[in-house]
């Protein structure tokens, strides 16, 4: 038996929760559109659709963070969702920028380095809440990195970003089918033996 969308009362149908409800529970565009949902049932809709698609791309999330910051910052954002993954992967090894210890990529999120500089694979870190928020206070008060880092934050953050750039340079020679380039070792590449250093922002300041 087919529901009416309208009852005797003017009140709509949910056909989500299977309530009527006033008008004015309902967007307009779930009215006009046909789509028949209260608001808090589109609102938890959503929500169910944005968490399988985080499900199925599991970079998503650290994408979105950066893009959010980077606008937060009134900074041109250029990364994709297959950029995350090969700087959280294949460049940075899931190590957070910083202190260069191993977190798994649900733990992390990228930021950029350098304000001065657009949101790309050259200017992007893995770095946890926490140092995120460290960072974005630090740039605040002076973009000049070499005030707010001691020399061995620096050299690690600029060894990897460097390596970003030789793996993208890499990738589209491939993509172009040109002259091949030298292949990153894994020396270059995973640097496993770089020293680990317990990051805190308080010791940094």
């Amino acid at each position: 038996m087919k529901v009416p969308f309208v009852d005797a009362e003017g009140r709509y149908h949910c056909r989500k929760c299977n309530n009527y409800q006033p008008k004015d529970a309902f967007y307009d565009s779930s009215i006009s559109h046909v789509i028949h949902m209260c608001r808090n049932c589109s609102r938890v809709d959503h929500a169910m659709r944005a968490r399988a698609r985080r499900q199925n791309d599991p970079f998503s999330r650290p994408l979105a963070y950066a893009r959010r910051k980077a606008k937060e910052a009134g900074i041109p954002f250029r990364l994709d969702s297959k950029d995350a993954a090969t700087l959280l992967q294949d460049v940075w090894s899931n190590r957070k920028g910083m202190s260069g210890i191993y977190a798994s990529h649900e733990g992390l999120v990228l930021m950029y380095w350098d304000p001065e500089k657009d949101v790309t694979p050259f200017n992007c870190m893995p770095v946890n809440y926490a140092e995120a928020r460290f960072h974005a206070s630090k740039i605040k008060k002076t973009s000049d990195l070499t005030t707010n880092y001691s020399a061995r934050i620096r050299k690690r953050v600029i060894k990897r970003l460097k390596i970003s750039k030789r793996l993208t340079k890499i990738s589209m020679q491939l993509v172009m089918d040109a002259e091949p380039v030298r292949t990153i070792t894994a020396a270059d590449a995973a640097d496993d033996e770089e020293e680990e250093e317990d990051f805190d922002p308080e010791d940094d300041e």
